[in-house]
């Protein structure tokens, strides 16, 4: 039984308008999307208890990196501060002195350690990492591990980062000390044993992605390209779609601007519309192209997802697809959809909703890179 006081508080609550009445009434998790409470969900509903969490900031951009296990728990922990350096040994009681047990600096943190040590830095210097603006003066460790990681020397940078912190110890602990030479020759024999393990590095998946491009559909046949577009800044959703036929002509477009949403209603708003398109238009024999993997998934895995967030939208897009049959939603990479993209972004900024037939000035471009096939 629901308590008395919790019931005068629901009663007086208006209820949604826009809900579906197939939806059943029941008890969800508002702190994910598909209404379900996850460990993952309760771990990141506890971290934002935390003032100091930014939910934005995840560590998805570690563990995407091709290094070995022990390299990203040793990036993981350098991003969290929470190796014992001689600073964070004397915040504990467990030494007596802050500085640095190599050069005598008054403070050994991370950065001292692993980057602004005299004996880090000439490690640097011979793997040529001044390249890299700001490489010696950004103040922000997490900012630091994060912009290098990202550069076209992220292996090497992580494979000396790591050696950086094996010749501090060695220094400090064992009895034969590495001179620089050992310690920039044992950096490239593990950069070069990651490569080796890992010989593409992504790039096989990159270059998919370079040669992916949009393919007109069979004759008699429409195809639609759609996306989403969601500025948090100003709080609005933009979708956005483009129909072309088989010889790669432009047949009509549409752009729909609404406040508040999400990005994943953004995309969800972007197929409603579409296929709401080709009702409106008697478009039959349709391909809906998506680059939005969970949209899709939502809604042609054929689960019940009634406690998701937007059940309401999901079971509207599943019935305009029921009502023709000769619609198929399908998932594409983003430069395959770049037209629809395009329309997405500049309907969010220009805040307006209609039907284009013909393509928006500033289109010109990716309708012709579209129509080479390139």
């Amino acid at each position: 039984m629901i308590p008395t006081d919790i019931v005068q508080y629901i009663h007086p609550l208006p209820a949604p308008n826009n809900l579906d009445v197939r939806l059943p009434d029941a008890w969800t998790w508002s702190h994910a999307k598909k209404g379900e409470y996850t460990c993952s969900s309760g771990y990141y509903w506890l971290l934002q208890q935390n003032r100091d969490w930014n939910v934005n900031c995840n560590m998805n951009w570690l563990w995407r990196l091709k290094v070995p296990a022990k390299l990203q728990h040793f990036i993981w922990l350098c991003f969290h501060n929470v190796f014992p350096i001689n600073a964070r040994r004397h915040h504990c009681n467990m030494v007596a002195s802050p500085s640095c047990t190599r050069c005598s600096s008054p403070i050994e943190d991370i950065l001292h350690c692993l980057r602004d040590c005299p004996h880090s830095r000439e490690l640097w210097l011979h793997l040529n990492m001044r390249r890299y603006n700001n490489f010696f003066s950004e103040f922000y460790v997490k900012v630091w591990l994060h912009e290098i990681t990202k550069g076209t020397s992220a292996i090497l940078f992580i494979t000396g980062v790591w050696h950086a912190w094996c010749w501090r110890n060695n220094t400090i602990f064992e009895d034969q000390h590495w001179r620089i030479q050992d310690v920039v020759r044992k950096t490239f024999l593990l950069h070069d044993e990651c490569i080796s393990y890992y010989p593409n590095l992504g790039l096989d998946s990159h270059s998919s992605r370079l040669l992916a491009h949009w393919i007109p559909p069979l004759e008699s046949t429409l195809k639609i390209n759609i996306d989403g577009s969601f500025l948090e800044d100003f709080g609005c959703l933009g979708a956005g779609g483009v129909f072309r036929n088989h010889d790669r002509d432009w047949i009509a477009g549409f752009s729909h601007y609404e406040a508040g949403g999400d990005a994943l209603l953004a995309e969800l708003r972007a197929i409603q519309t579409g296929l709401e398109f080709c009702s409106l238009k008697g478009y039959v024999n349709i391909i809906c192209e998506s680059d939005c993997l969970e949209a899709v998934d939502l809604i042609i895995d054929g689960r019940d997802h009634t406690l998701h967030t937007y059940a309401t939208n999901i079971l509207h897009i599943r019935d305009v697809l029921h009502g023709n049959g000769n619609t198929t939603l399908v998932h594409v990479l983003r430069e395959q959809n770049m037209c629809a993209d395009f329309m997405a972004k500049e309907v969010s900024h220009a805040r307006c909703s209609g039907c284009w037939n013909c393509p928006p000035p500033g289109m010109e471009s990716l309708i012709l890179r579209d129509k080479l096939g390139t």
